[in-house]
């Protein structure tokens, strides 16, 4: 096929390939004849020089050296003789050189020392043979490259010898010498001034002196004092470069073409990687199915195994079925124990073995719980439910039939049948059945759900007037089975407000009060039991004091009898604080009018009388002495009230008159001495002296806050328009022309309060 002369070549040859690896290595040119005819064009055509009209040379060839400056001119036919015709002939013949690219390497190679000039030359200036696949560029290259390699200057200016350009000519002939300074004797310079960048922004001078040291000589020009160098990327030099690059091997540069390549390489590697994460991902699902195929199967396993042990189940609970039916459910307890012991065995890994226990379990203990009477009969069942608890392997299917037949049962025994009022059957019940009953069921759905409703129920129908059963005989049993009185403090409050209404009326002498509220000393908090005592009671003692008669002479002790027998609710500070307020100033003021009798029966020389008043006042006085508890002989009051009544009788018996307790009572205790001495003859009791009222409201308020037990001092450091602020056990006051103002800590404001509001709310 390649010898046949119809055909075309179409495929790529290796100078194809040749000019795809060296794009600016030239090919070959087509004549004008193989342009017009193409494939039709004769061999010989190739060879053809294409003349110009001028001069029979290419034009192209011919204009690169063409003055046109000059005339146009003609050539002749004939020959001229002369100078200048043989060097047009061989100006001719440089010009019509034509050199391949693959010379121009080997020329390059072989001549790059100064040692081969000569024979450069005589190449360029002999006449070589003609070759049509030579291009005339690659000459110009060649002859570029030849000039520079025999020019050995180097120095400023030595390409202009190939050039049209005299100023190196005219330098020379004024005697410049390259490499050295200018001028006649060389003094001037050798380097091109040096462009330098002024720092600052000041103007010329601003800095000083701006010149730069020239550099030493053998050492690195740094970048900034640099020569600027002209453009190497064209000009003779860039040519001889590009020829030095092809002789290395590098036969062409392209930035495009390294872009373009590097794009595709690196969207290569994206879709390498892509590819790569795809595959990955696809690894790792195929993994994950796996796995999920192997857990499918082994609950696929574990779910065949469940239903074979559900079928087995059923079966057995069928045969128990049948085994009811045919004895028409009337089996001995012994029987209904083997058939649980074997379902127990035989379905052991049942999940629904609890369930399923307690489903068989259900009808035949409803049956027998159907003529249960808890009340009456509270252990009915207990030794079978024990026995059938034994075969569950945990409590939670015992649990299920407790709630599920035992717990209806008493429910309804609690809600229709139990009275509060009588606790102990109900507590029979709980303690026989409390071994086997689990907590949470006795807890809240026995204990919550059903007996504190009931008992709440009974404290909001009780009457203490009326009621003729101890409201604690029936309440204080429940606080062990409810932990204590905590979960049963409604029930309290109740009691005591119930209990308050009916002391609204008590009189001391009622001993019922103090039966009732003893038992409730230990249940209820002592802040609250002390709460209700000191509204309640302690102000009812107080006034059977103040009642409170005392005659030596005939002395009824029936009062004190009631005010002692509180000394265990109340306290022994409160009870001393009742009889400094009530009690001890009348009897000092007795005893000093009963003194005064001795000592004027003294004075008028009577002295049996007077002795036989001494002795009867040590009696009197070693008779109250033993009365007084002896918790309170302690306190300070009860002491000074003793230590007194000893100085009045030391100075009695020294014939002195008895000290009088307060001077602002010296009056009126004359006139009621007298009285009381007159009395005294007659036989009859002096009138019992009653103490003055508070001075201010202060006073009242903190004598009645000390006979309730309320903490009353002043706050340090706390004013309110120039009056002290004082504390009422949680409440903030303070006193201005004897009203009280009390603090509201909603509102930040002071109101003003009457006094039973303030003590009320200071209890509460």
């Amino acid at each position: 096929m390649d010898s046949s002369p119809e055909m075309e070549r179409f495929g790529i040859s290796d100078a194809d390939y040749e000019y795809m690896m060296d794009p600016t290595r030239r090919r070959f040119k087509q004549s004008r004849k193989q342009t017009i005819y193409g494939v039709f064009a004769s061999d010989d055509s190739a060879s053809e020089d294409e003349k110009s009209g001028f001069g029979g040379r290419d034009t192209s060839l011919k204009r690169k050296g063409a003055n046109y400056s000059a005339p146009i001119t003609f050539v002749s036919g004939g020959v001229k003789v002369g100078g200048k015709d043989e060097d047009e002939k061989m100006d001719t013949s440089v010009n019509d050189v034509q050199i391949s690219d693959e010379e121009d390497d080997q020329h390059l190679a072989s001549h790059r020392d100064s040692d081969s000039d000569s024979s450069v030359e005589k190449q360029r200036f002999s006449k070589p043979r003609r070759q049509p696949s030579l291009s005339v560029g690659a000459g110009r290259r060649a002859a570029v490259a030849a000039a520079a390699s025999k020019s050995n200057t180097g120095g400023f200016g030595a390409w202009e010898r190939h050039t049209r350009g005299i100023g190196m000519k005219l330098l020379e002939q004024m005697g410049y010498q390259p490499g050295k300074g200018l001028g006649s004797s060389g003094q001037g310079i050798t380097t091109p001034v040096l462009a330098t960048l002024r720092s600052g922004k000041g103007s010329v001078g601003f800095l000083g002196p701006e010149s730069v040291p020239a550099p030493v000589k053998g050492s690195d020009v740094t970048e900034s004092t640099a020569v600027d160098k002209p453009d190497e990327s064209s000009g003779p030099d860039a040519e001889s470069k590009r020829l030095e690059q092809r002789r290395e091997g590098r036969l062409f540069d392209c930035p495009a073409l390294r872009h373009n390549l590097g794009l595709i390489l690196r969207s290569c590697e994206n879709e390498i990687r892509k590819l790569d994460r795809t595959a990955r991902f696809e690894e790792d699902h195929s993994v994950a199915l796996e796995h999920e195929i192997e857990k499918l199967v082994e609950s696929v396993k574990t779910e065949s195994v469940e239903v074979e042990r559900l079928r087995k189940a059923l079966e057995l609970i069928a045969q128990f079925e049948s085994d009811m039916i045919q004895k028409d459910g009337g089996l001995s307890p012994d029987e209904i124990a083997s058939w649980m012991a074997r379902i127990r065995e035989e379905c052991a890994d049942l999940p629904e073995l609890p369930v399923l226990m307690a489903a068989m379990a259900r009808p035949m203990l409803d049956g027998s719980l159907a003529k249960w009477k808890p009340l009456s009969e509270p252990g009915y069942c207990f030794q079978l439910l024990s026995k059938w608890r034994d075969f569950f392997q945990n409590n939670s299917a015992f649990d299920v039939i407790l709630e599920t037949s035992w717990l209806s049962t008493i429910r309804r025994t609690i809600v229709n049948d139990w009275d509060p009022r009588d606790c102990e059957p109900l507590l029979q019940v709980l303690e026989i059945w409390g071994s086997v009953l689990p907590d949470d069921l006795l807890e809240h759905r026995i204990l919550d759900e059903l007996v504190l409703p009931k008992l709440q129920e009974a404290v909001s129908i009780w009457n203490p007037l009326t009621d003729t059963i101890p409201i604690h005989t029936w309440l204080h049993p429940w606080l062990p089975w409810f932990g204590g009185a905590e979960r049963l403090a409604n029930i309290h409050d109740t009691v005591l407000q119930k209990l308050s209404t009916c002391l609204a009326d008590w009189h001391p002498s009622d001993g019922s009060a103090h039966s009732v509220l003893t038992p409730w000393r230990s249940v209820v908090s002592i802040g609250a039991m002390s709460a209700f005592l000191n509204r309640h009671i302690v102000p009812k003692l107080g006034l059977a004091l103040q009642q409170f008669k005392l005659n030596p002479a005939s002395q009824n002790m029936d009062a004190w009898t009631w005010v002692m027998r509180w000394a265990d609710l109340i306290g022994p500070a409160v009870l001393v604080n009742l009889l400094e307020q009530h009690f001890w100033p009348r009897w000092i003021t007795v005893l000093a009018n009963w003194l005064s009798q001795g000592v004027e029966a003294r004075q008028r020389g009577d002295h049996q009388s007077a002795a036989q008043v001494y002795q009867e006042v040590g009696r009197w006085y070693a008779g109250w002495k033993g009365q007084v508890p002896p918790e309170c002989m302690e306190y300070a009051s009860v002491k000074d009230a003793l230590t007194k009544a000893l100085a009045m009788m030391e100075r009695a018996m020294r014939g002195l008159p008895p000290q009088e307790p307060k001077p602002a009572t010296i009056i009126d205790s004359s006139r009621c001495t007298s009285a009381g001495v007159t009395a005294s003859r007659n036989g009859t009791p002096a009138t019992p002296l009653v103490a003055p009222p508070p001075p201010t409201l202060r006073k009242q308020v903190e004598q009645v806050a000390a006979q309730r037990g309320l903490a009353f001092h002043p706050i340090p450091n706390r004013m309110f328009e120039g009056q002290q602020v004082y504390r009422l056990g949680q409440l903030h006051v303070f006193f201005d022309r004897n009203v009280s103002f009390l603090f509201n800590p909603t509102n930040g404001g002071w109101h003003p309060v009457s006094f039973a509001e303030l003590m009320s709310k200071a209890e509460y």
